[in-house]
């Protein structure tokens, strides 16, 4: 059964969204969008896999690796929490 429960805790709301209780869409109408909440976003941490500004960011399902576009025109598949990268790193160029 799929609700629109907003608990106003983060870790709560992401938890039922995994198992299917709630809808896509209450993570970003809840939390993204509150000033209260930005404010508390702080850097972990950095990887130093692109020479351009990322540009675009996408997690795996299982969230462990992180696609990444940048202006140096490649995708990066890297593993963010031992920092390590895929070894095959595409050129955008040649993805159509």
């Amino acid at each position: 059964m799929v609700t629109m429960s907003y608990s106003g805790n983060l870790v709560w709301d992401v938890n039922k969204r995994l198992i299917g209780y709630n809808e896509p869409n209450i993570i970003r109408s809840n939390y993204l969008g509150r000033k209260e909440f930005v404010q508390r976003l702080k850097l972990e941490g950095t990887l130093n896999v692109h020479d351009g500004c990322v540009n675009t960011i996408s997690w795996s399902d299982t969230g462990e690796y992180l696609l990444s576009g940048s202006d140096d025109t490649f995708l990066v598949i890297s593993n963010p929490y031992n920092k390590k990268v895929s070894r095959d790193q595409y050129n955008s160029d040649q993805i159509r």
